[in-house]
């Protein structure tokens, strides 16, 4: 799981903790506290865009020229660098600076980066800290308190006003967060009786993430236990209707045999689902990370959704690679949710977001098998991912993975003689440069042909569907080897 390395650890260190001289908050609307006043906001979007970045990457000194293309891809080179040279200034200005006179912000010519101080307090850590516990071994006992101050930290998605690539992700990565933050609290709630607090925390969880069919199952459990079997059937059934309507599928087996014990009558016994290893997303029947979603459909005029989904289909390893902020996360995105949603029990999704996962990089095939829901100390996560996968048709998708590029072909050398029938799919800004590969690259509307390869090319195009190719091709009997 994904700590956001950000400007505080997130954690209570005790006196000092709730007499931080800066609180940020950055879940909802954009608002820094100094002390117990508020500051205005930046009056300039370009000044809260490079210090919400900067904030979410204190880990090591980030490239100026890297740093202006990946906020600004549509600029120019120079006046890239002019915008964050303007956008440093203005958050030196805007912020007080700390007790002993230095500045939260270091810059040279080359690099710039937020420095990081346990009196500045972030409010997207404390979430993810919050998740950190609710995945951890920490005694029951202890876990309410923090996991319900994480929850109630929640703002509101991370700076909706920013639209760009990396943001988007955050976003994703936040909001499922406080999806385990309250799946935890819940299963909390209903193993100890506290069915008030359970009811309200199971509504909360189903407003923010209606897919849950666990947190169904649990409210369920708790209005049967009220004796309250109507409200259980309700739930039931409104399960049903979001399951066909928005995913094209059936409750689980455990979800049919509930209800139908609670029509029965039957007395229904609290079940720890996280201990038995039940479905946590609904309809998928794994813990694996989601692919992150954007508030408004994919504009696809130039026909890469159905070119990349071809591409997948005719080749096991794909890179899809273009400058930053074009788009490569959120076309890998559209293109993994249409897999995830095929007919397929066997076939699976996983998305593994490496800026996060290693922020100065790290153990990809660690990181994998954490995307996938595995346990960290279950050992070489090749064998692990191998006993689960055998020869199902799985997908991976490694996004934003320019900093582990070297950690990837190794991996992908050990997964792919381990796991036949697996593919995987890397956004990046650059290519392998294997012979497995195969890149699609993903142009700025405005940039020329030039080496670039054709957006899309081969018969599979000719499809009337996008997933036709790609359901039959991932068929594991066509799996190349």
């Amino acid at each position: 799981m994904a700590k956001y390395p950000g400007a505080g650890s997130g954690e209570s260190s005790g006196d000092g903790a709730d007499k931080a001289p800066i609180r940020i908050q950055v879940l909802g609307p954009f608002q820094v506290y100094v002390g117990d006043e508020a500051l205005p906001p930046p009056r300039r979007s370009q000044t809260l865009r490079v210090l919400a970045y900067l904030l979410l990457h204190p880990e090591k000194p980030l490239e100026r020229a890297a740093l202006a293309e990946t906020l600004w891809p549509d600029e120019d080179g120079a006046k890239a660098r002019f915008n964050l040279r303007h956008a440093i200034h203005a958050i030196k200005g805007y912020l007080p600076k700390s007790d002993d006179g230095d500045e939260w912000i270091e810059s040279d010519r080359q690099t710039v980066r937020w420095t990081p101080d346990d009196r500045v307090r972030l409010d997207i850590d404390q979430l993810a800290h919050g998740r950190e516990i609710a995945e951890g071994d920490t005694p029951a006992v202890a876990l309410v308190e923090p996991l319900q101050q994480a929850a109630d930290g929640y703002g509101g998605p991370f700076l909706p006003a920013i639209e760009d690539d990396w943001a988007r992700n955050v976003r994703a990565r936040a909001a499922e967060d406080l999806t385990i933050v309250l799946e935890r609290l819940l299963r909390l709630h209903e193993r100890d009786g506290r069915t008030d607090a359970a009811v309200e925390v199971g509504r909360r969880l189903l407003a923010h993430d209606g897919t849950r069919e666990t947190a169904y199952r649990a409210m369920m459990r708790v209005h049967a236990g009220r004796g309250d079997r109507a409200a259980a059937l309700r739930l039931y059934q409104a399960c049903v209707e979001l399951l066909r309507d928005e995913m094209g599928v059936e409750p689980s087996e455990e979800t049919e045999a509930l209800a139908e014990s609670i029509r029965q009558g039957d007395e229904v016994a609290h079940v720890d689902e996280a201990a038995t290893g039940s479905a946590t997303t609904a309809g998928t029947g794994t813990h694996a990370i989601a692919p992150p979603s954007w508030p408004w459909p994919l504009i696809d005029q130039m026909g890469r959704r159905q070119a990349l989904a071809a591409c997948i289909a005719r080749s096991r390893l794909v890179t899809v690679t273009g400058p930053a902020g074009v788009g490569k996360s959120r076309l890998a995105a559209a293109v993994a949710t249409d897999a995830a949603g095929m007919d397929d029990p066997e076939g699976q999704v996983v998305w593994c977001d490496l800026e996060f996962e290693f922020p100065d990089g790290g153990n990809v095939l660690a990181a994998i098998a954490t995307a996938a829901g595995l346990p960290a100390d279950a050992g070489d996560p090749v064998r692990v991912l191998a006993s689960v996968v055998e020869d199902d048709p799985w997908l991976i998708v490694l996004d934003d993975a320019d900093a582990v590029l070297d950690e990837i072909v190794p991996a992908w050398n050990a997964l792919s003689r381990a796991m036949p029938a697996l593919r995987v799919v890397i956004t990046s800004r650059e290519a392998l440069r294997i012979q497995d590969e195969e890149v699609f690259h993903v142009a700025r509307l405005d940039e020329r042909d030039g080496d670039a390869p054709p957006l899309a090319r081969g018969p599979e195009l000719e499809s009337a569907s996008l997933l036709d190719a790609v359901v039959r091709e991932l068929a594991p009997a066509k799996m190349p080897t």
